[in-house]
């Protein structure tokens, strides 16, 4: 079966849109399962204790209801640029943490997912911007109706395969 640029273009968007709920199911699931200790980490944070709880169980909060943004595919540009802006702007706080802005020394080993070190999480994020970035581009190539669904013929043959 050889494949065209019409399907191609969403294949590709389904990767990326893949990607990003992979990341935020497990990074929400990471969260929740390791709340007393991310609670304890977010209080080391250079921001007022008293936040610390609500950044704790908000970001992983925020990370499942994008997830299921996503996975519902009605508003890909708009879900797509909102978790294209939580990414900037942890990768921002991150660059802040590394350059020891807002903070002398590193305020806790809790750079995230995977083991990673404050670095390592700053490369991730900014690969996440970067496929983000890519499905925007791809999206105004694919058709999709107010049900999430691919409406052209190519892209509706993709669509029903997976």
């Amino acid at each position: 079966m050889k494949i065209t640029r019409q399907k191609y273009i969403p294949i590709c968007f389904e990767s990326i849109r893949g990607l990003f709920i992979t990341l935020f199911i497990y990074t929400a699931f990471v969260k929740w399962v390791q709340m007393p200790t991310f609670v304890g980490q977010m209080e080391r944070m250079p921001f007022p204790d008293w936040a610390a709880p609500y950044v704790a169980y908000g970001l992983p909060s925020t990370m499942l209801i994008l997830a299921l943004l996503l996975m519902m595919n009605k508003k890909p540009k708009r879900t797509v640029c909102i978790a294209m802006g939580i990414l900037s702007t942890l990768s921002i706080f991150i660059i802040l943490i590394i350059t020891r802005t807002i903070s002398p020394s590193y305020p806790c080993a809790c750079a995230g997912i995977l083991g990673l070190s404050w670095n390592g999480h700053l490369m991730l994020n900014l690969v996440y911007i970067l496929l983000g970035g890519i499905a925007l581009i791809l999206l105004p190539s694919i058709d999709v109706d107010p049900k999430g669904e691919y409406t052209n013929s190519a892209n509706a043959s993709i669509h029903q395969q997976t």
